[in-house]
């Protein structure tokens, strides 16, 4: 999840709405036409908002073995233990700003 998120332009409430159908492998990009919100999942807010962004090799690598794993727990892409959406907000603390400080070198969150 810390890949993917780091390695495209997603918002961690984009990443939480993604289905395995948003990766296009073979035109190497990511469909973003969701999002969640209070723990609902909906279109995207503004039209701008939907859009197309461009799929990197490393956060190719990271979903198709997410796939592959025991992790992947049905439609949606990244989902809890239990089948649930993840909060945005604690994905972003629990996850990718430990991520960050790490490889910043730095010791603090």
């Amino acid at each position: 999840m810390v890949i993917v998120l780091a390695g495209s332009v997603l918002r961690p409430s984009e990443l939480l709405a993604l289905k395995s159908e948003d990766f296009d492998f073979s035109e190497r990009i990511i469909k973003v036409r969701r999002s969640l919100h209070r723990g609902k999942i909906d279109e995207t807010k503004t039209e701008k908002s939907s859009r197309d962004i461009p799929l990197g090799a490393m956060v190719e690598k990271a979903v198709l073995a997410h796939k592959q794993s025991p992790f992947n727990r049905g439609e949606y892409v990244f989902l809890t233990e239990r089948g649930k959406h993840f909060q945005p907000t604690r994905v972003e603390r629990r996850a990718f700003k430990p991520a960050a400080v790490v490889a910043a070198g730095g010791d603090d969150v």
